[in-house]
């Protein structure tokens, strides 16, 4: 479809937002409410201009953010939005809510040794290693990062499939060792208040299929292997992540 459409299209969605919202606020004279809609006529010009200026390949992180700002958690997104776009840090305060997302940026740049030293671990159980858990991407990538936490016992396959069918449209899947890693250097206390379980990577480690965890044992930050078929405790969180396009500044 043309941009001219694409702008088109966007700009009918807002403006019916933006006259919504005007009828519901403001209520009251004719001149008032005049003034208001020219005004809103001006914005929404401001609008097309600055997204006619955008590449096409990142007119879906525009359509992305447009539906958060829009959702349940507008408010949230918002205030993080205006600290990534004056570039200071956002996402940095640890999950208050289960369905809080996060982005984390992976560097691939990084190795796996890299990757844990990050993390400063009291604690990391020395079959987790480059050999047994290679990574396979590039360069530094960006991720959306929540929990799924099912407040019971449950297997890793039932834990791994609820993950991937909780957003068809736009899927979870859990997270690989890297994202677990990126996730614990930058949120090192998460890990003291539970569990936190990625599904996505895996290795076998003397018969067992085991996959990396962090916890909390006796104080100490840990960076450890569970076992795939040993079932997970109703406190473990699990760690998921979709990719995303973030444009680099």
């Amino acid at each position: 479809m043309p941009n001219t459409l694409l702008f088109y299209a966007f700009g009918c969605i807002i403006w019916d937002r933006v006259q919504e919202g005007l009828k519901t606020q403001i209520k009251t004279c004719t001149f008032v409410e005049r003034e208001i809609q020219t005004m809103s006529q001006d914005m929404l010009v401001s609008v097309f201009q600055a997204v006619e200026a955008v590449p096409t390949d990142h007119l879906g992180l525009i359509k992305d953010f447009a539906h958060k700002l829009s959702g349940n958690r507008n408010t949230k997104w918002a205030q993080q939005g205006a600290l990534f776009l004056r570039q200071e840090a956002c996402w940095k305060e640890p999950f208050a809510e289960l369905g809080d997302i996060v982005i984390l940026e992976v560097n691939y740049d990084l190795s796996l040794e890299e990757m844990v030293a990050a993390g400063h671990y009291d604690w990391k159980n020395g079959d987790i290693n480059a050999k047994r858990f290679p990574l396979a991407g590039k360069g530094v990538l960006w991720y959306e990062a929540r929990y799924f936490h099912f407040d019971r016992n449950i297997s890793s396959e039932a834990a791994n499939k609820a993950i991937m069918e909780e957003d068809v449209a736009n899927p979870w899947m859990s997270a690989p060792i890297e994202h677990l890693l990126t996730f614990g250097a930058r949120f090192p206390e998460e890990q003291r208040k539970h569990p936190i379980v990625g599904l996505g990577s895996s290795a076998r480690v003397r018969g067992y299929r085991d996959v990396p965890c962090l916890c909390e044992y006796d104080s100490r930050h840990e960076l450890n292997l569970g076992w795939w078929d040993g079932g997970w405790a109703p406190d473990c969180r699990f760690l998921a992540v979709r990719k995303v396009s973030v444009p680099q500044v």
